[in-house]
Parts: structure tokens; sequence; C-alpha cells
């Protein structure tokens, strides 16, 4: 794929990728409601906690295909945590300011500062392989947990950012797949283990169309 088939298949499979996100959140969501909370359709028997989550995401996806030309800087980082935090985090756009836990792991993350961002921003930036690239700004905001809130969807829609600009597809963890990618992110947390959740983010997670063929084929 190019940039702009990418970008494509990204608005294609909007709603898909916002559903699997509201599930690593916890959220039990079916597909029809996350459609429905996308084209704001009237619902019931879903709270209001599963709207915002969600609504958030759209608009945070809107802004990373608004901004797919913009070079990735701290100021980026924390416009798209403002958008998927907002209503939902202490603080929204926002660097953490005091100390969190990571819920099963003994993980303590120390706060964050500007100077560390901007240092792992220039890590990312120096890797050449743009599918590289992005894996390893997803792993390393995940950890860094630099926000309050919404650390995992801000890193992700990093790692989209990157790999539509580039034409490698989306990231979003399979339903099926999410029980082992808590497990290796929690080991991660814990031991540091990188290349294990690089290593199953790599294989499993990441979407592309094959055009090679006769026909458009989805291959991961």
């Amino acid at each position: 794929m190019n940039k702009e088939q990418n970008i494509l298949f990204a608005q294609r499979n909007l709603v898909d990728s916002i559903w699997k996100s509201m599930h690593i959140e916890g959220f039990n969501t079916t597909y029809p409601q996350t459609y429905a909370i996308v084209e704001r359709a009237k619902l019931s028997n879903i709270s209001m906690d599963e709207v915002l989550v969600a609504n958030n995401l759209k608009m945070a996806w809107f802004l990373v295909l608004e901004l797919i030309d913009e070079n990735l800087s701290v100021g980026l980082i924390k416009d798209i945590h403002n958008e998927v935090a907002r209503g939902i985090a202490l603080e929204w756009g926002k660097l953490r300011t005091g100390t969190v836990g990571v819920g099963g792991t003994g993980y303590k993350p120390p706060p964050p500062t500007e100077e560390g961002l901007n240092s792992l921003l220039e890590d990312i930036l120096r890797i050449e392989d743009p599918r590289k690239r992005a894996l390893f700004a997803c792993v390393e905001l995940i950890k860094g947990q630099f926000f309050w809130d919404g650390n995992k969807r801000t890193a992700m829609l990093i790692a989209n950012k990157i790999l539509i600009e580039n034409g490698c597809g989306l990231l979003a963890v399979p339903l099926d797949q999410q029980d082992t990618f808590s497990e290796k992110l929690n080991r991660y947390y814990d031991f540091d283990e990188k290349d294990e959740l690089v290593a199953f983010l790599d294989k499993d997670c990441i979407e592309t169309i094959d055009l090679s063929g006769s026909g458009d084929q989805i291959v991961s």
C-alpha cells in the first residue's frame, strides 16, 4: 500500500479499530454497539463510559488522519492524548505529575518529564524501518505511562500514524489475542521483556492489504 491507500484502509476499519481498543480497556461493547456509537445512533443497555471512550477514540482517529503528514513531536502526542482522555483522565493533553501503579504488576513508573519524552522521541525517530519504529513507539509509550490514563490508546494511535504514513497497515490487537497481549505486556512491565511483546505485535496485530494478486486481501 501507499499512504493514500493506507488512509482509506484506516477509514474503512475505523469502527473495527475502536471496537478492539474498547475491549483492551475492559469494555465488552459489541461491534454493532460500537458502530452505533460512532454513527451517533440511539442505543440502549450501554454505559456512558463506553460512549465516552468510543467517541473519544473516534475523534482521536480523526485527528491522526488529519495530521498524518505532520512530523511526530511531543506536541502531537499530547494533542492525540487530549482527544483520547478528554473527560476521562485527571488531565488530558498534559503529562502526568504524580505517581501511579499498573494493575496486575509490581511496576511503578516514575513521574515523566518533558525531557524524558523528548529523548524517547529522538530514539523513535532514529529507527529507519517504519514498522519497527511504530512498534518501538507503541511499547515504549505504553511503558512510560506519560499520562494519567489513556496510555495504551494513545500509544497505539501514534504507532498507527507511523504505519499509515508509510503504507505499512494498521495495528490493532484481535479479540482472541488480547489475553496474550496482556500477559506479554505485564511481563514487559515487570521484567522489561520487550522483544517478546514486539514480536507478538509484529506477527499477530498488524493488518495490511496484499495488492500483488488479482484482488485485495487482508494479511497480517
